[in-house]
């Protein structure tokens, strides 16, 4: 019985803290107070939408790949189309990461990160090139240079003014 007692107040322990990652880099600082209270009903509606535009695009490249690739079988298909959905969004999950990180040291030097910001584009060109001479990391490559794609156009929005 102590052994399920203390399991439970690891799980409960481990849940707290991903609650508190998940709202320190999802939710602005000083969050409630620092926005208003329509705040969290927009964001949650907006992340419904976010997902089911994802879902949409997932299905629409998938009928993409139905279409272009008619020799292959629609088991190799279905997983060009998941790979490609995976890369989109592990790159956009290491735009949402950076962007929490740094987000609040764009302001300082204007010039330094927008110079950090084409030079993420030109490398993410780069390692997108590379994936023709390594197919077999596609998913690590194509995934490192779509988060150096989001990177980059968070960073030169962030710096345009």
């Amino acid at each position: 019985m102590l052994a399920t007692e203390k399991s439970r107040a690891t799980l409960r322990g481990l849940r707290l803290k991903t609650m508190q990652v998940v709202s320190e880099t999802s939710l602005p600082k000083d969050f409630p107070e620092s926005v208003s209270k329509e705040f969290l009903p927009f964001t949650i509606y907006s992340m419904i939408g976010a997902t089911s535009t994802a879902a949409m695009l997932f299905l629409s490249t998938q009928s993409l790949f139905v279409a272009l690739g008619g020799s292959q079988s629609q088991a190799q298909l279905a997983a060009a189309a998941y790979t490609w959905v995976l890369k989109d969004g592990i790159g956009q999950l290491g735009g949402i990461l950076f962007a929490s990180r740094y987000g609040g040291y764009f302001d300082e030097d204007i010039k330094k990160w927008r110079f950090f910001a084409m030079s993420s584009l030109n490398l993410s060109i780069l390692i997108e090139i590379m994936t023709l001479k390594f197919p077999h990391l596609f998913l690590l490559l194509a995934s490192t240079a779509n988060m150096m794609k989001n990177i980059c156009f968070l960073m030169a929005a962030a710096s345009r003014a």
